[in-house]
């Protein structure tokens, strides 16, 4: 640990990651109960802010390199599962929830429900993208920077940036 803190709120959380970790600069936060945050075997330090919610789980897959700090939000019982060998440039932000509740004036029900946000393999995320929720990137697809992913399937070995994300190639 390297200039980083792990803060415990709620019952029954888990921290788990293999002896071969560096984290650095990191800040790490459980705000409820029932949740895991596991983190692989890295040869590059990590360093992120991390935050969990009730019974979610942030889980980050092997030889991930991160550059400098970026965000990764799991909150409302949604995960993010990152794969192996993700590439993520600085300053990134991954949220499964928006920030606040929005309910229709008319039925007064709820209209932006929380997704899970899954990544895959060999993923390369660039400087300032956000990942919301429903995202799902699949295993060789690159994210342009300053790009917004929101609710989107992106198929792997493919190139995708903008705001909002098109898709610019395949392969």
């Amino acid at each position: 640990y390297i200039n980083s803190s792990i803060e415990f709120k709620g019952n029954n959380n888990k921290f788990i990651c293999n002896s071969n970790l560096t984290l650095e600069n990191c800040k790490i936060r459980f705000t409820g109960s029932n949740s895991l945050i596991y983190i692989d075997k890295n040869d590059y330090p990590i360093s992120l802010n991390m935050r969990v919610g009730n019974d979610s789980v942030i889980y980050i897959g092997k030889d991930c390199y991160t550059n400098r700090k970026s965000h990764l939000y799991a909150t409302e019982r949604k995960n993010i599962i990152i794969g192996n060998q993700m590439l993520l440039s600085f300053n990134t932000y991954f949220r499964t929830a928006d920030p606040h509740i929005i309910y229709d004036c008319n039925t007064k029900e709820r209209i932006n429900f929380s997704k899970s946000i899954l990544i895959g393999d060999k993923v390369w995320i660039g400087q300032d993208a956000l990942i919301l929720k429903g995202t799902i990137l699949g295993s060789g697809s690159i994210i342009g920077g300053h790009s917004v992913v929101s609710n989107k399937i992106i198929r792997s070995n493919s190139l995708y940036a903008g705001n909002p994300v098109k898709k610019i190639r395949d392969n």
